[in-house]
């Protein structure tokens, strides 16, 4: 291998099946010499292997994507340029015009559907006011000092985070076919809510299955000094999370420990046994007991 191949290797993503089972998406991203980043779209591969893969989409790079549960929706995530964050679009599962409906100033990491397919509930860094660009009189270079008075305020790829924390935030997704606002009226965006307001990362947010509430994953702002992650519930109308792995008596202790997403180690207590969770496919969180 040489370093000219590099623009060949193509990363694919785990597959999006519709709930007809009809087709899958899969977001398809390679390294790009001229525009120096990773690019990559969409494509839609039908089940029928008689039929070819086609590219649906034409960002400079599309990733995540996910069907809404009536399948009439495609959502995915959107980088718009080597410099850019990436937002939330939608787009008809038939095909048509993707709709950007995010605007987050540090963008978007993470989301998923509602089992109505009326809302989503995705992952954003909330910056401190006057930091990372969130006040155009503030320049990085004015930025106030940072005090660091914990030990986990950095990640890679990342930086700072005790000064900008993941958070969770709900939206209703807008109707597909309706009118887009005539020029010269700026394009309106749903309104996204904030659900959490924690001092540490939430993550991994999923709708419980009769969509009252979202569960997801954060570290307990006590455990500073450990890498356990606790699983919380935080209703859909807001309030304060609640710690659910303790609300579940019947849980076996399993001493093993894993990533978010389908299966992950969680722990009630630092250096405790752990939890294993794991997420149904309808996005309702569940333990072995």
């Amino acid at each position: 291998m040489k370093p000219e191949h590099l623009p060949l290797l193509n990363s694919v993503s785990a597959p999006a099946v519709h709930p007809d089972g009809s087709r899958a998406v899969v977001s398809v991203t390679r390294p790009d010499f001229a525009a120096d980043s990773y690019v990559g779209q969409l494509w839609s591969i039908p089940l029928n292997q008689e039929q070819l893969p086609r590219r649906i989409t034409r960002g400079f790079r599309d990733t995540g994507p996910a069907f809404s549960p009536d399948g009439l929706v495609l959502a995915f995530l959107r980088t718009g340029g080597p410099s850019s964050k990436a937002q939330l679009v939608v787009v008809e599962a038939g095909g048509g015009e993707p709709q950007v409906i995010t605007d987050r100033l540090l963008g978007v990491e993470s989301f998923a559907w509602s089992p109505d397919s009326h809302r989503i509930v995705f992952s954003s860094r909330e910056p401190e006011p006057g930091r990372y660009g969130s006040s155009d009189a503030i320049t990085a270079e004015a930025e106030a000092p940072r005090l660091i008075s914990s030990y986990q305020y950095r990640l890679n790829s990342v930086g700072y985070t005790r000064d900008k924390p993941q958070q969770l935030f709900i939206l209703d997704v807008p109707e597909l076919g309706g009118e887009p606002p005539a020029p010269p009226a700026a394009p309106t965006l749903p309104e996204a809510r904030q659900l959490t307001s924690l001092a540490t990362d939430a993550s991994s947010g999923v709708f419980s299955a009769d969509g009252s509430a979202v569960y997801f994953v954060a570290a307990a702002p006590e455990n500073d000094d450990g890498l356990a992650t606790l699983i919380y519930r935080v209703p859909v109308t807001g309030g304060d999370p609640s710690r659910w792995i303790r609300e579940q008596p019947h849980l076996k202790p399993s001493r093993t420990s894993g990533s978010p997403g389908t299966e992950s180690g969680c722990s009630t207590l630092p250096g405790t046994w752990a939890a294993r969770a794991v997420t149904s496919w309808h996005g309702t969180p569940c333990c072995t007991a």
